[in-house]
This record gives C-alpha cells, structure tokens and sequence, in this order.
C-alpha cells in the first residue's frame, strides 16, 4: 500500500461518490462502527470496484485493505499499478484461493483492516448469493472485529446507493473456535450471511419501495 496514492485518491474520490453518485451511509447506531485493530468487514457484492469503494470512503482516515478479483489487476497497465498501492488484494475468484486467505490472515495478524465479499462475485440480480467460507476461514484464524455491511441500490451517475454498516461482533462471542470443523465452517458462514442480510431492515421502506418499482419499469 502506498499512503501518498492512497490520500490521492481519496481526496478526489469523495466529491465524486458523495455528490455525483449520492452515496447515502447508514449505520446500525447513531455513530458508524469504530475500527479498532483487527477488522474484517464482510460485505455483499453489487458491483465491481464501487462497494469496496464505498466502504473505504465511509472510514476516509483509516487504511484499508480489500480483497479484489484477480482479473482487475490484469485489465491494463493502470489497474495493475493502482490497485495494489490502494491496498488491493488479488484473489481468484469462487475458487479455493489459498494465497488471499493468507495474506488477508497476515495482514489482520497486523492489526490492520480488511474488506471482503465471500459470494466471490457480483450479484447480477441484487439478491445476495451464497456465501463462500474464505471469510469464515480468516475470522476463525485470527477472531478479528467483524462489521457486517450490506449494500443496496443502483450504482450509476447520480443513482442513489445505500451503503449500511451493521453492529460489530466477534465469532467468538458466539462460537467456540477452538475446535473447528467443516460443519462448524458452514455454519458460521450462515451465520455471518444472516448478520449482512438483516441490515436490509436498516434501509428506509420507500428507498426499497423506489429501488422495486424502478426495478420493474425495467423489466415491463
């Protein structure tokens, strides 16, 4: 990660997303969730590069890491020198990806923060898929602060998207990591998907309302 690049981007980043694009925050308290050495955030996928954007510019003074699909480095020559310098991690994508795992483990051992997808991929209907268990994995390694972050909404010029931060919980808190097996893997998955899904409640009735009936002027 390069600091300089990454202040860079940020500083002309958030007029962007904040005016043009209308981002709307919401969290589960009054204040958004503190980030306090090891996090991981666990985040349903809408689009490629716009919800990693999201949540790092909902925290515009910390650093974070995020775990990115391996073919976005490999688009062009600008995307194979930003990414990694804005903290981009490359992972393939649904897949068993030792090498994400391992770095996102490393990086949390460091007290740092780091974002991720665990459905592997964009959602192209906007309903949240399966999660895959890399997440699950890190969290039991390293027990880190986990937010749950669910997004909502289309992403486009001036389309208003929802970004919702959830209330910060630990695996531990709520399973023994000590003895961890395949079944106990999947069931923290399911877990850790509930946490996300249930921000939806957290969103306004008529912002899903306008989101549905735009969804079927589309579809008529």
């Amino acid at each position: 990660m390069n600091l300089f690049i990454l202040w860079f981007f940020k500083l002309t980043a958030i007029p962007i997303v904040f005016l043009y694009f209308k981002l709307r925050v919401i969290t589960a308290e009054k204040r958004k969730p503190k980030i306090k050495g090891r996090t991981l955030f666990v985040s349903n996928h809408l689009d490629t590069i716009f919800d990693a954007v999201a949540i790092c510019l909902s925290y515009p003074f910390k650093s974070l890491y995020h775990i990115a699909a391996r073919n976005l480095f490999k688009l062009n020559w600008f995307m194979r020198f930003f990414l990694p310098r804005v903290g981009g991690i490359p992972a393939e994508q649904i897949s068993d990806d030792v090498s994400s795992v391992t770095a996102a483990i490393k990086l949390l051992e460091k007290e740092k923060a780091v974002v991720i997808f665990p459905e592997g991929r964009v959602s192209k209907t906007s309903e949240t898929l399966k999660f895959y268990p890399g997440a699950t994995i890190i969290a039991a390694k390293t027990d880190p602060t986990i937010i749950p972050v669910y997004h909502f909404g289309k992403r486009g010029w001036l389309k208003r998207a929802t970004t919702v931060l959830g209330n910060p919980f630990k695996l531990s808190e709520h399973f023994d990591l000590d003895n961890v097996t395949g079944e106990k893997i999947k069931e923290m998955t399911d877990f850790i998907r509930e946490r996300v899904m249930e921000l939806k409640k957290l969103i306004p009735q008529k912002v899903v309302q306008r989101e549905e009936n735009r969804k079927g002027g589309q579809s008529s």
